[in-house]
């Protein structure tokens, strides 16, 4: 199929070539239709620049904000990406004092805002039939995979309804290959995927990577996040399990939203 041409960024008022045809009518091999909305190559501004540096120079929060920033090094001479977030911040402030919130309102727009912008619903989920896409096992053991359509982290198949973000990882120690050890308790690093379960150091043989929701007729409100403090095992070269004690995985369970789909090593 022939790709349309882009429109030419012509006067819908004045003839857009030489030929002096008839303003309101496509006249020649531009493609330009002035009777049409025009093609747009770059995207608009999206904030007045005249209202930023309005706000900039007369609101108390950005004057605030400026103060607080220059001390934590991001400075309008910052050479690196500080000054991006300087100015990013900066610009979504504006938006918020040139829309005159109060103490009481700016909290409830904040907790609003925070969910949002990490794609987290508003309102509890319900799971009804309209949330969830089709992504896959169509024609595998495993049955239909669907995905939530208001909360990308929900996932459901034929083993129940469970949330990937429900648990993290928290590596605490490391044992490498090499039989060294680092201890990562300062500063660890966190993961997702399958868990295995240990009792006083001890693998019991049960391992998870699921973590359902146990009653899916209840309305569900997703960001409850369990970290789970854990030791990365090297067991081959460039090959690694985590382990965790039972104890500390149960917490995912104490709250009675949650229920661990278990597997075995014979599984």
């Amino acid at each position: 199929m022939e790709q349309e041409k882009p429109l030419k960024d012509c006067n819908p008022c004045e003839p857009c070539c030489d030929s002096g045809c008839n303003p309101c009518e496509p006249c020649c091999d531009s493609g330009c239709n002035p009777c049409e909305p025009r093609v747009i190559n770059e995207p608009p501004q999206l904030v007045n620049p005249e209202a930023v540096e309005y706000w900039q120079k007369n609101s108390n929060l950005i004057k605030w904000a400026k103060f607080e920033l220059d001390i934590a090094g991001y400075t309008e001479y910052s050479k690196d990406e500080r000054k991006l977030f300087r100015d990013d911040l900066l610009e979504l402030l504006t938006v918020i004092s040139a829309q005159g919130h109060s103490g009481g309102s700016i909290s409830h727009l904040l907790a609003m805002f925070n969910r949002l912008v990490q794609f987290k619903p508003l309102t509890p989920l319900t799971f009804a039939d309209n949330e969830w896409n089709l992504i896959g096992g169509f024609n595998d053991d495993k049955g239909p995979v669907y995905q939530n359509c208001r909360c990308s982290s929900i996932f459901k198949d034929k083993e129940g309804i469970h949330d990937i973000d429900c648990f993290v990882k928290k590596e605490v120690l490391v044992k490498r290959f090499d039989g060294t050890e680092e201890d990562r308790s300062e500063n660890p690093m966190c993961w997702s995927g399958s868990l295995r379960e240990t009792k006083d150091g001890v693998y019991t043989g049960r391992w998870f990577c699921k973590v359902n929701i146990k009653d899916p007729s209840k309305e569900y409100t997703p960001g409850t996040k369990y970290y789970i403090p854990c030791t990365g095992v090297e067991v081959g070269p460039d090959d690694w399990e985590m382990y965790a004690e039972a104890d500390e995985i149960a917490k995912i369970e104490e709250s009675g939203i949650f229920e661990i789909q278990w597997r075995t090593d014979d599984m």
